[in-house]
């Protein structure tokens, strides 16, 4: 055990025949989801700079447009509970229930602004993670 040591890097690293187009941080975020007039509550499995995976307690209507409010982490929970969160347009891109379990979906991001981008890669850097896969 004298020579064990961890390695931690900030880089997520695109797996061979990776077809994503940005890393994925693995994190519960918790995310209020508006579609079709209704609201309810759910967390990020992951979230990317375009994409998240959610896991909701209900199911939810597949490849119709949505908004997440993700409410994104701070350093003290005051900050936490007292921000606005950040709000992003998407779509369904595909949904599946298991008997018993929650719904689990994936939302594909609509036309990112510059604010957008930049509250979701403050979240990678706050995991110290790069939103971005290395060249």
């Amino acid at each position: 055990m004298a020579r064990f040591s961890f390695t931690h890097s900030s880089v997520i690293d695109k797996a061979q025949n990776e077809q994503r187009r940005a890393p994925r941080l693995q994190s519960n975020l918790r995310v209020l989801v508006e579609q079709r007039g209704e609201r309810f509550e759910g967390v990020t499995s992951d979230v990317s700079l375009v994409g998240a995976r959610l896991r909701l307690g209900r199911s939810i209507a597949s490849d119709h447009a949505l908004t997440l409010s993700i409410y994104l982490p701070a350093e003290e929970m005051a900050l936490y509970e007292q921000q606005a969160p950040l709000k992003i347009s998407g779509r369904v891109a595909w949904s599946e229930r298991r008997s018993g379990e929650d719904c689990v979906c994936g939302v594909e991001f609509f036309d990112l602004n510059e604010q957008q981008r930049a509250g979701l890669a403050r979240c990678f850097e706050h995991f110290g993670k790069k939103p971005l896969f290395s060249q």
